[in-house]
């Protein structure tokens, strides 16, 4: 009996910690049932490959298009940056290159994200809070879909989290910007907008003027830092005026093949066809009344002034990545930091709301009962496509064609696993002009092509491959080649 009570008594003790411990072994379970093939290597993910390859090899954050050769407008590739191409690079360095090894990586990360959530989430509110943010995380499908795939969303988050916690709990402005540049840094497409926010925020503190500016300078000078790290990596010549036409140019409408005018108008259209939107509105709303609650509530403490900055942050930058999400095709990844950091935010919120309504006793049970929800639709409905064709395709030809010259087109997936010295490779993405040129036009003549089968060959590229080439097989999607010797 004396037993039992002293393990009641631990569970009880360390309840939170066991939570958060069975939180990490399932989210470690979970991705390595499935972590090369769900989600399955998309386009992104495969770039951010190739940039960390280079990098490794030449020291060149740029896509190879032929040996020696590399894309004449790297600054447009970098939709991932440094802070994860670079430690991609030197992973591969001493692992070897491998899916396999990336997707190791990015669990780590994954795991560290949860860590972040865990130790920030106590200090911006309470353990049991933290915890029930780590269980909305654990079970939000999107979270796996970007986590486990080489992309700079959750590497950003774990930055942007500390470099809040920094801002707003330490107010050491310096590493808070430090932290935040290297945010922008790995993702600027999704972090840029964290600078308006934090920038609203700060001029939210209720401080004098002056002082307010003082921190302002403090934070920006310092955030500037990793960007200014970006340029001369990646730009080498920052006063390049037509570099900057280029950049501009891309980020005014990257989207060239519908209008801004148009996305808008659509996606608005579409919102209430968006179960995940629908969602997350709610969710938000909620958040929106409770911060509108802690003006009479707990606002007169330090700690109640901070959550109100906090508040102030994660609402203005939701809607900045909304409006965001907007100009855009439809792209939902645009918001997934907001989402996150509604989840972090919202046992918090749920307590404040539900408080109002003398039901703050179930603020944690409303927060299980949404963890319920994201679990079922993370074993039922989430659109984590699977597939493993692209590795498929890549082992074939470096098991079957080790060492010999490789021509790809359009498909880039495949192109970022295969492993020789000697590959040439021209491919499109959205908005960029072409990467790569035509090798046939320059008279070369790999021992292998490969090309998607809905891929539209110039005139002379399929002469060149019904003279000179013999047909191999197809597979996943892709035609094959062979060099008549």
């Amino acid at each position: 009996m004396n037993n039992l009570a002293g393990l009641k008594s631990f569970i009880k003790e360390n309840c939170t910690i066991l939570i958060f411990t069975v939180a990490i072994f399932f989210v470690t379970l979970f991705s390595l049932s499935t972590l090369t093939t769900r989600p399955k290597l998309w386009v992104d993910e495969a770039l951010t490959m190739e940039l960390s390859h280079n990098f490794s090899k030449t020291g060149s954050l740029n896509v190879e298009t032929s040996p020696g050769e590399f894309y004449e407008y790297p600054y447009l590739l970098q939709s991932t940056g440094y802070p994860l191409t670079a430690l991609l690079a030197l992973v591969f360095k001493i692992f070897g290159y491998s899916l396999a090894v990336e997707r190791f990586v990015m669990l780590d990360i994954m795991i560290l994200a949860l860590f972040a959530v865990y130790f920030f989430g106590q200090k911006f509110f309470d353990r049991d809070k933290a915890v029930l943010a780590v269980l909305l995380f654990t079970t939000f499908a999107s979270f796996y879909g970007s986590g486990r795939a080489g992309v700079g969303e959750v590497p950003g988050f774990i930055f942007l989290i500390t470099s809040l916690y920094l801002l707003l709990i330490k107010e050491s402005y310096y590493s808070s910007g430090l932290f935040l540049g290297l945010a922008v840094a790995v993702k600027p497409s999704v972090f840029l907008l964290a600078l308006p926010a934090i920038i609203f925020t700060i001029f939210t503190e209720d401080d004098l003027l002056a002082s307010r500016f003082k921190k302002l300078i403090k934070f920006l000078s310092i955030s500037a830092l990793p960007i200014l790290a970006w340029i001369f990596l990646v730009i080498g010549n920052p006063f390049s005026v037509s570099v900057w036409n280029n950049i501009l140019n891309f980020y005014e409408n990257p989207y060239h093949s519908t209008s801004i005018s148009f996305n808008f108008i659509n996606n608005l259209l579409n919102f209430f066809h968006s179960s995940t939107l629908i969602y997350f509105s709610a969710l938000f709303l909620v958040i929106c009344v409770a911060r509108y609650y802690l003006e009479d509530g707990s606002t007169g403490s330090p700690q109640g002034k901070k959550l109100k900055l906090f508040y102030n942050f994660v609402i203005s930058y939701s809607v900045l990545a909304f409006v965001y999400y907007l100009r855009s095709p439809g792209w939902l990844r645009y918001i997934l930091i907001a989402e996150l950091l509604t989840l972090f935010v919202l046992p918090h919120a749920m307590s404040v709301f539900l408080e109002r309504f003398d039901k703050q006793k179930f603020a944690v049970a409303v927060v299980f009962l949404l963890c319920l929800v994201q679990f079922t639709h993370l074993f039922s409905g989430a659109e984590i496509y699977a597939g493993d064709a692209a590795s498929k395709t890549a082992r074939y030809i470096n098991e079957t064609y080790p060492g010999q010259s490789i021509g790809i087109i359009n498909s880039l997936e495949v192109s970022s696993l295969i492993q020789t010295d000697e590959k040439y490779q021209t491919f499109t993405l959205l908005g960029l002009p072409t990467i790569g040129t035509d090798f046939f036009a320059k008279g070369v003549r790999p021992g292998v092509v490969i090309y998607g089968s809905d891929t539209n060959l110039s005139v002379d590229a399929e002469s060149i491959i019904k003279d000179y080439y013999r047909y191999i097989k197809s597979m996943n999607g892709l035609e094959v080649f062979g060099l008549i010797k």
